[in-house]
């Protein structure tokens, strides 16, 4: 294992950072997953030189526990459950980048 694969699981199991979380697909079984979590800040224009920051909610999981998240498909965090709106692998092809929004 390379050391940079060795400091993501150290980030995963850190509970300050990785939290657990469900991923249940649109068809088939729930898997058990480790989550960072995010809210960062998006941009949105309303005209004009007008524009605002909406919170959104996002997290990152790694490729090694979940290969191909479905749009659509759920995550639940803390008893929340989030719809899957979007998804981006890294360059690395480490990590999902998930937009979720509150169901």
């Amino acid at each position: 294992m390379s050391a940079f694969a060795d400091f993501l699981d150290d980030i995963y199991g850190d509970p300050d950072f990785g939290v657990p979380a469900i991923y249940t697909p649109l068809v088939g079984s729930p898997v058990a997953v480790t989550m960072i979590w995010g809210s960062p800040d998006e941009d949105v224009r309303l005209g004009g030189s007008m524009s605002t920051q909406l919170r959104k909610n996002a997290g990152q999981v790694r490729v090694s526990e979940l290969a191909e998240p479905e749009r659509g498909a759920t995550m639940t965090v803390d008893g929340t459950v989030y719809t899957i709106a979007g998804r981006a692998r890294d360059d690395l092809g480490i990590e999902w980048t998930l937009d979720l929004k509150a169901s």
